[in-house]
């Protein structure tokens, strides 16, 4: 067994500064109620827990769990019921209830069994360890959902023993992998049971033991480490950060090691450790008697950084060089790669023993359990920065996978005054843009069928939607009817009936959110409205024009002879969908309706009178809405209407068209409307997964260096990001006007306005030979030369890439006598050095890209910025563009033709 060398000098020198040291992290206060802040610490509580007939309760909190991807995923157990937030606490559902009677997908009642641990697999499916019976009759369970949703929650036995007490689930960070750690109930063959011999383990009550591993996200289990490996068992256990195989584990007090997912354990030779916690990949730290230790070569050495005694639980969050350590209900802060001493940071609570964690998300947190309440840590405000603004979990968009350029650096060396092409590919895998379903339902009597399938159907919907990989939220309104011009309101009242509510043509019932308790509620309060069939008005009129306005803009309609002084609402302002505003998520409406849309009184008209869909489509697409939409009946009068709106707003058909069931059909192409007199939920379902998913990924550079100049990236624009893409790009890096010198520079890959690749340039400048020319021709200049032909003048080079004011270029060394004198490369530097904003970068990327590689590449190369059918638009497209980047600075320069240059798909 290999030792761990432990290197005390110098461990206690440097005192811990106010805050974490953090390389991005900037977590902002959560934006809901119920909450309060003391010192760095917000305090979420967590709903009360409620009692369950025949079954034995307690409103405590026992185990909880967070997404370490998306962290506003939450779950939290008192053994009985499983609550569920996706807002970070702000809201809960009961999720899993063990009530006294067992379930075909749960088969073990509450009576008998206790749900002792927890999971969330990053961006994936949800996991509980449930115990089953007591002492030797113990028996370890999983249940498992795709989501966490209510009623989605099944046993996932396969491969566990059938005795066993469950200990702990820990999530690796790849979304598949997850351990559970199981005490054995007996020893093995001496006592006929089916477990292997574990020496010195009390029944269910003593250290946990055995380590059973799944890779395929909780559907099956398999044995990975037994006692032989194990003395009296593992008591904590941690996962590297990017590794899932590589295990760190406390037994007996010592730190073993696994490289292979716990098939075999190596020990560190580190003793008396009482908590374990990985940071980045391949470095760990562990509290042992003597202080906090860190190690950097995955526990083969270990450095004491702090003395303090009496951890039972230590906490990294992404980028950040601070971890939190939980000792005797206090929590500090101490500085893990660096020596100082712990800080106290109050929580105002006293902390569980052995919850503090942190997660691996964007502007991440730390996150402890303090009896009835989750402590979430607020960043301060850097000096000089805004403050991060309030977070509310629900309406958070999650990252993309991330992706990578291939390769992820490259060296380059260039005699000053000259410039090269650069090829990379940047490799995607499958993303499905976030998606804000919401369902629009016509609550006309004739729906009645529509609207009762709906009521069953809407969480497979939403599940099925999960499974596929998307991130769904879910809100619901009712479009009603409401008086023609001329006609009477409705009344507010009518004592003859007490189920009477004033019709309206848009009632918003649950905006956009999580599919959880409160969005059950309002699908079962969704109704035919029946003061529609029996209203004495011979024409209803419904709204659905009103309805779809009002969702977007939050517009609402005064009745007629209403004024804003007194005003009477037939539709109630402030009614938006509550679509997130983030970038890149996929807005839809699903407007079910069975009636052509009707002319109430507050329509959006035309200047003859008739309802103007074309207005309301084009207010739909420019907040990005797309319609999609449901007829209930084939040949129905509602078609017409729903097929114009789909098409303007850009629902086409993909090109294998989408099954609406009974046979029916969306051809390639067509607007996405169904007509289908059953089986709505997987119409819609098919309709929704079947859009064509183009997203654009933009490069960006964070830092402006001298020498990048343009970016080909028309590749990465109208990227089906529903598939892995593997995609070329090309940069541009130039010497020219550069001292010697080494220049680096990053190049990030932003999908939805995350980074999800990055790649890094070092370019080297080098002095010229004593007597050459200081700026070489460009490779068409030069080819022309040898072939005979004259040379033409390179067109100005693109300005680079940044989105920040670049700092002043470096004095050019003095150069070499010239041949000829070059007044144009003179005025390309001059143009190079000027700072260029993002959005204008942007806007004149293509044009930019046009002058850059003109003038780079031989005779009959393709490039994918030119249009291949028409040289003569190339040469205006750079003639343009170098005459608007000339007289923006320095006024009109002469150009003369570029060569063709033609473009390749």
């Amino acid at each position: 067994m290999r030792r761990a060398r432990i290197a005390l000098a110098g461990a206690l020198a440097l005192p811990l500064v106010l805050g974490p040291v953090v390389a991005d992290a900037a977590s902002g206060p959560l934006a809901c109620r119920g909450t309060t802040t003391v010192g760095p610490w917000q305090q979420v509580p967590v709903e009360a827990f409620g009692g369950v007939q025949s079954v034995q309760t307690r409103d405590v909190v026992t185990a909880y769990a967070v997404d370490a991807a998306r962290p506003a995923r939450v779950l939290a157990t008192n053994g009985n019921t499983i609550k569920a937030s996706g807002s970070d606490g702000c809201v809960w559902e009961d999720a899993l209830v063990l009530t006294s009677t067992p379930s075909a997908g749960v088969p073990f009642s509450g009576t008998t069994s206790t749900i002792v641990s927890a999971a969330l697999l990053p961006g994936g499916p949800a996991l509980a360890a449930v115990r089953e019976g007591s002492a030797a009759a113990s028996r370890p369970h999983v249940v498992r959902s795709p989501s966490g949703a209510t009623g989605s929650w099944t046993a996932s036995d396969s491969g566990l023993p059938a005795q066993g007490a469950p200990r702990q689930l820990e999530a690796a960070s790849d979304g598949r992998t997850a351990y559970l750690v199981l005490s054995p109930t007996s020893s093995g063959g001496a006592a006929g049971g089916t477990l292997p011999d574990l020496p010195g383990a009390p029944g269910d009550t003593g250290p946990a033991g055995l380590l059973y591993a799944t890779t395929d996200g909780g559907a099956s289990w398999a044995l990975r480490t037994g006692a032989d490996a194990l003395g009296s068992g593992i008591d904590a256990l941690s996962i590297d950060a990017e590794d899932a195989n590589l295990l760190y584990a406390v037994t007996d007090g010592r730190l073993v090691v696994s490289a292979d997912g716990g098939r075999s354990v190596t020990d560190t030779g580190l003793t008396g450790v009482t908590a374990v916690e990985t940071m980045e990949s391949g470095e760990v730290v562990a509290a042992t008697a003597d202080g906090i230790a860190q190690s950097t070569d995955a526990g083969l050495t270990f450095t004491l950084r702090a003395a303090l005694s009496g951890v039972d639980a230590l906490a990294h969050r992404t980028g950040d060089d601070v971890v939190v350590a939980a000792s005797q209900g206090q929590l500090f802060r101490v500085d893990a790669r660096r020596s100082g001493k712990p800080t106290l940071v109050p929580a105002g609570a006293e902390a569980t023993p052995g919850t503090a964690l942190g997660d691996r998300a964007r502007d991440g947190s730390f996150h402890v359990l303090a009896g009835h309440v989750l402590l979430r840590w607020i960043d301060p405000t850097p000096p000089g920065r805004q403050a991060p603004p309030p977070v509310v979990g629900e309406l958070a968009a999650p990252p993309p996978p991330p992706g990578r350029v291939e390769p992820p650096s490259r060296s380059v060396s260039l005699p000053v005054g000259q410039s090269s092409l650069q090829d990379f590919t940047l490799v995607l895998p499958p993303s499905p843009t976030p998606l804000d379903l919401f369902f629009l339902v016509d609550t006309s009597p004739g729906m009645a069928d529509y609207i009762g399938d709906l009521k069953r159907t809407f969480t497979t919907i939403s599940t099925a939607l999960s499974q596929a990989g998307i991130d769904v939220k879910v809100g619901l309104g009712a479009a009603g009817a409401g008086p023609g011009d001329g006609e009477p309101p409705f009344p507010e009242a009518d004592p003859t009936r007490p189920d009477y509510r004033k019709p309206s043509p848009y009632t918003l019932l649950r905006p956009v959110g999580d599919v959880d308790a409160q969005l059950q509620t309002a699908f079962d309060g969704l109704r035919p409205d029946p003061n529609l069939q029996s209203s004495t008005r011979r024409d209803v009129k419904e709204g659905q024009l009103i309805a779809l306005n009002s969702l977007v803009t939050g517009e609402g309609v005064l009745q007629e002879g209403s004024s804003d002084l007194a005003p009477s609402y037939t539709v109630q302002p402030g009614q938006r969908a509550g679509f997130r505003p983030q970038e890149g998520i996929r807005r839809l409406v699903v407007h079910a309706t069975d009636e052509d849309f009707n002319n109430p009184h507050g329509t959006p008209r035309k200047a003859d009178g008739t309802p103007d869909l074309e207005r309301i489509a084009g207010v739909l697409a420019a907040q990005r809405v797309q319609q999609i939409g449901i007829a209930p009946d084939e040949g129905s009068r509602a078609t017409a209407n729903l097929t114009t709106m789909a098409r303007l707003t850009g629902a086409l058909a993909p090109a294998e068209g989408v099954a609406c069931g009974n046979d029916l059909r969306v051809n390639a192409g067509e607007p996405l409307v169904c007509e289908t007199p059953n089986g709505f939920g997987a119409a819609i379902t098919g309709l929704v997964k079947a859009l064509v998913d183009e997203q654009d990924v933009r490069l960006v550079a964070p830092e402006r260096s001298p020498v990048l100049g343009a970016v080909d990236a028309t590749a990465l624009r109208g990227l089906d990001v529903t598939v892995r893409n593997d995609v070329p790009f090309r940069v541009r890096v130039s010497c020219v006007g550069l001292a010697p010198g080494r220049y680096d520079q990053s190049l990030d890959a932003l999908l939805r306005g995350f980074t999800v690749a990055t790649a890094q340039l070092t370019v080297t400048c080098t002095a010229p030979p004593a007597g050459a020319v200081a700026i070489d021709p460009p490779p068409a200049a030069a080819a022309a030369q040898q072939a005979g032909q004259p040379a033409q003048d390179p067109p100005p080079a693109a300005q680079p890439l940044a989105q920040a004011p670049a700092a002043p270029a470096p004095a050019p060394p003095v150069a070499a006598p010239q041949a000829q004198p070059q007044p144009q490369a003179q005025a390309q530097s001059q143009v190079q050095s000027q700072p260029m904003t993002a959005a204008a970068l942007q806007q004149q990327e293509e044009l930019q890209l046009a002058l850059a590689l003109l003038g780079e590449q031989r005779p009959g190369t393709e490039l994918a910025m030119v249009n291949r059918r028409d040289a003569e638009r190339s040469r205006a497209l750079a003639l343009l563009a170098t005459a608007m980047a000339f007289s923006s600075a320095f006024g009109l320069a002469r150009l003369r033709s570029a060569p063709a240059v033609r473009r390749s798909r």
